[in-house]
């Protein structure tokens, strides 16, 4: 476990360690956490999946529950936040033009469990050029893939991270107070500019004979031909025995099963910014509009009374509050989420304080208890 910070105790590795540091072991980060999480000690429950959020009566959401065993449950809030990863109001999805000419078995999302040891000996075509297909694609050349073809729309990746821009307390902390149309600028040039594999990632790839890039080349046709694939690009033709697919996840709250209630009043950036739905949105006008401490909006005074309880913290505030669901935004994107609820809680209670301040009766100050000097002549 990790054993505390500098100051609480030694360090684990020692200074010429942290120097020699390029990336932290998952394994020690997530011996972090769990020290983290001994030193906080919150209340987690694994295994329990949410199924709906019902909004009730009085400002309540019912926050209905299964666990690992089927068993149904319901808890209440007055406050929910979501953050259980990047598809939270969303999900991963496989173009129709996959699913609908390939059998299942012949293709799989980069997101699923894909056992890569069955394609040893096999030829995998990945399509598209972002960090989780070139992991994929590296995991099936280690696994012993006869041929692995990687096939990207863009001429060539981009050399450049604007992610790794971002990363600065000017834009963390203020993207949100910026008015649309600057945080639509900056978010089209963000995705516009897209972000490249990590180099270790890339590097992984192309230590392998059997492993090729294909550029400028998006999947024109593509078939099942005798338990295999068949597809063509504008620069040629191929054959696989199997497919990855790494084209991402559609930002889309009706995807999402537990959101079913809330998911046609929330709010988009389509609903409330013209250019969101035009031809160079890059998809941004599905992101919901958040308000200023990651809350849904609606998209009427009944729907946005019910989901200003509800927080989004998940990628897709990205439009609206910048980078917030990455570690190097954590500490500003949680100190509005906390400011919001606690907004939210006061003063929808604000009544109460006011009459728990009218029956304040704690005496602070008793003046007969106070000793009084005796005058004498020299202190006249």
């Amino acid at each position: 476990m990790y054993p505390g910070p500098r100051w609480a105790s030694p360090p684990c590795f020692g200074d010429a360690a942290w120097d020699g540091l390029v990336k932290i072991p998952k394994e020690h980060w997530q011996a972090y956490l769990g020290w983290l999480r001994s030193v906080v000690n919150p209340p987690i429950f694994h295994g329990v999946e949410v199924i709906d959020l019902e909004p009730l009566e009085g400002g309540i959401t019912a926050i209905h529950l299964r666990d690992a065993d089927g068993h149904l449950s319901t808890d209440f809030a007055r406050a929910v936040v979501l953050a259980p990863g990047i598809e939270a109001t969303g999900a991963w999805t496989v173009p129709t033009f996959v699913s609908d000419a390939l059998s299942p078995s012949l293709y799989a999302h980069t997101a699923d469990d894909i056992d890569f040891d069955a394609l040893k000996g096999r030829r995998v075509a990945v399509l598209g050029g972002g960090a989780s297909a070139f992991d994929n694609a590296a995991s099936a050349l280690e696994a012993g893939a006869a041929q692995v073809d990687l096939f990207v729309r863009r001429s060539v990746l981009p050399p450049v991270n604007p992610y790794r821009w971002m990363e600065f307390t000017g834009f963390l902390r203020n993207f949100p107070d910026l008015d649309d149309a600057m945080k639509w600028a900056f978010m089209q040039t963000i995705f516009r500019m897209n972000q490249p594999p990590p180099q270790d990632t890339f590097n992984r790839c192309t230590a392998w004979q059997s492993f090729a890039i294909h550029h400028d080349s998006p999947f024109t046709a593509l078939s099942e031909r005798d338990g295999a694939l068949a597809l063509k690009t504008p620069k040629g033709a191929f054959v696989a025995d199997f497919l990855i697919v790494g084209t991402g996840m559609a930002v889309d709250p009706a995807l999402r099963p537990e959101l079913g209630r809330l998911a046609p009043g929330i709010a988009t950036w389509a609903d409330r910014f013209a250019p969101a739905s035009g031809p160079d949105a890059y998809g941004l006008g599905a992101y919901p509009y958040l308000g200023d401490a990651f809350q849904f909006t609606g998209r009427d005074a009944a729907s946005d009374a019910v989901l200003a309880r509800h927080y989004c913290y998940t990628f897709a505030a990205m439009v609206s509050q910048g980078c917030s669901a990455g570690i190097s935004a954590l500490k500003f994107g949680a100190e509005r989420v906390v400011r919001g609820v606690t907004r939210q809680l006061f003063t929808e209670d604000a009544a109460q304080h006011l009459a728990s301040l009218r029956a304040f009766d704690e005496v602070e100050l008793r003046p007969e208890t106070s000793p009084r000097p005796t005058l004498t002549p020299e202190t006249i």
